[in-house]
């Protein structure tokens, strides 16, 4: 009976560790798993964790760059400007006429019937005229050389190139450049004064002057 007693102490004590060593076992395995996916949890967080700080750190650069390429696009580029000249084949303007409120007179001077010769009071005007274009050294003259209606057009448009011509040599012994001198006669075509009789034809034998400048 003892015995029996003793078997069944020794059998649920044997039980009872048994259980024991079992249940710590499964505990520290239990702990061991446990701890395991904890620090496998925290890897992969501190893995994400740095993906995405570098991912935010990529996309910040991304951005940056693509503000200055955005910039660099937008810069307005300075525009050359290509200078304007007249077009191939084109004649060049002429220079336009002075005002009458020039420093160089335009009075005319005046001719006997026939005649291309130089009176004294041609000849004092000319002289005036002639220092007026030595102060002006920019200025150039077209000399335009009159008739009256007497005559034909052919030889009337050759005794106003007659006079034209006095006055251009007239002006050029004094020492004005002959390169700012030209001359055109209009014969009877372009009177002063209309009419007939001495009063209007002696108004109409001229010379007058059109100055220009360079």
């Amino acid at each position: 009976m003892l015995f029996d007693v003793d078997r069944g102490n020794l059998i649920g004590n044997f039980q009872f560790r048994f259980c024991s060593e079992w249940m710590l076992s499964f505990f520290q395995e239990l702990l061991i798993r446990v701890s395991t996916q904890v620090e496998m949890t925290s890897l992969l967080t501190g893995k994400v964790t740095e993906m995405l700080l570098k991912s935010r750190l990529t996309l910040a650069a991304m951005v940056v760059a693509l503000g200055f390429a955005g910039t660099a696009c937008t810069d307005d580029e300075p525009k050359t400007e290509e200078p304007v000249g007249p077009a191939a084949g084109s004649e060049p303007m002429p220079a336009d006429p002075m005002p009458a409120s020039s420093a160089v007179s335009t009075e005319p001077v005046y001719f006997a019937f026939d005649d291309f010769s130089l009176n004294s009071s041609a000849q004092s005007i000319l002289s005036r005229l002639g220092d007026e274009l030595k102060a002006n050294q920019t200025a150039v003259i077209q000399i335009e050389g009159h008739c009256d209606e007497r005559g034909s057009i052919e030889y009337n448009l050759a005794l106003g190139e007659r006079r034209a011509q006095s006055v251009k040599k007239f002006l050029t012994d004094i020492g004005i450049d002959p390169a700012r001198l030209s001359i055109i006669s209009y014969g009877e075509e372009k009177p002063a004064a209309e009419g007939t009789g001495e009063s209007v034809w002696s108004r109409n034998r001229r010379a007058e002057f059109v100055i220009t400048r360079n």
